[in-house]
């Protein structure tokens, strides 16, 4: 039950940084990446939007490079505990295709998966705590609104391309 709770809330973390998490056009260093849409897509918000969300926000332009700045910084650590966790997934999996499996190994990779879990949400619980101290809490008001109004729109568009059947709304 914890677990899910790590994970839901894992989840919920990522879509809600997802919308900002990128306000200066640049992605972390990763490996290649598929393309994200059909031609022309463009990952985050562009130039004009960011500066419309920066003046909407009221945020200064250095507070704009801090949050940048702290946003990159915890997409290359996340990035880097989630290599670990695809590691330890591919371990249990390779594991579990034996019929005869040592549970004992296999209990000791599901415990540091959930280690992992937690750190993923350490992270994210530091990058809030950092965020805090760039912005002001009127500042801060206006981008949980923000982020809410993208996290909004992000499930209207999902469920405008993928509807529900009829009945289970």
């Amino acid at each position: 039950m914890i677990v899910r709770r790590l994970i839901a809330l894992s989840l919920f973390a990522l879509l809600l940084l997802a919308p900002l998490r990128d306000l200066s056009g640049q992605t972390p260093p990763r490996g290649p990446r598929p393309p994200a849409g059909p031609p022309g897509f463009q990952r985050g918000p562009s130039e004009e939007e960011k500066e419309r969300i920066r003046l909407r926000i009221g945020i200064t332009k250095e507070q704009q490079q801090q949050i940048e700045a702290l946003y990159m910084e915890t997409e290359r650590q996340k990035g880097e505990v989630f290599a670990k966790m695809r590691e330890l997934y591919a371990q249990l999996e390779s594991l579990y295709d034996a019929y005869d499996f040592d549970r004992s190994q296999a209990r000791n990779i599901r415990r540091e998966i959930t280690r992992q879990h937690v750190q993923i949400m350490m992270i994210h619980v530091d990058n809030e705590e950092k965020l805090r101290r760039i912005l002001t809490k009127e500042q801060f008001e206006k981008l949980r609104a923000v982020m809410r109004e993208a996290r909004e729109k992000l499930r209207r568009d999902f469920d405008r391309r993928f509807p529900r059947p009829p009945g289970t709304r």
